[in-house]
């Protein structure tokens, strides 16, 4: 018997498993890529939240020692929970934040998994007197400047 050109049954079902396992491993390394581009964002986005929340923080400058616990409004899966306590020095205070993902309400998971920690040390601002004046202020140069023009002041 002549051989024909062509590929043999054990030759065609040997290449279909090579091809197949290189199509799952690729799907498998596809898969999880995007589960680490997913975990990425989250603690990214944790980030930007504790760093958003000690920022509001500081901007209020009144600060209270004790701790509190709440969620973001725009990322109700985010939690918060953060921690004022004074140090040693007086007006300095430690801050923690730490925000947490709750996986239970988006993947059926028990608890709440910790994203990210923040700790700085912040001053209570001063309490200043609105009846503070400084001329090295705008307004300060501004009323000297008018001074001058109306021909007073000092030169």
């Amino acid at each position: 018997m002549k051989r024909t050109a062509g590929f043999s049954l054990v030759e065609v079902l040997c290449a279909l498993l090579i091809l197949s396992t290189g199509v799952v491993g690729i799907t498998e390394s596809i898969a999880l890529s995007l589960r680490w581009s997913g975990e990425a964002e989250r603690v990214t986005r944790a980030q930007e939240l504790a760093a958003g929340r000690i920022e509001t923080i500081r901007t209020v400058g009144y600060l209270s020692e004790g701790e509190e616990e709440g969620q973001f409004d725009e990322f109700p899966l985010y939690r918060f929970s953060q921690s004022v306590s004074e140090t040693s020095q007086k007006g300095l205070y430690e801050v923690t934040m730490t925000v947490t993902f709750d996986r239970s309400a988006a993947e059926g998971e028990p608890e709440a998994e910790p994203l990210c920690e923040l700790k700085t040390l912040l001053f209570e601002k001063p309490i200043t007197s609105s009846f503070d004046s400084d001329p090295r202020t705008a307004s300060g140069r501004k009323n000297r400047r008018d001074d001058r023009r109306k021909g007073g002041g000092e030169r």
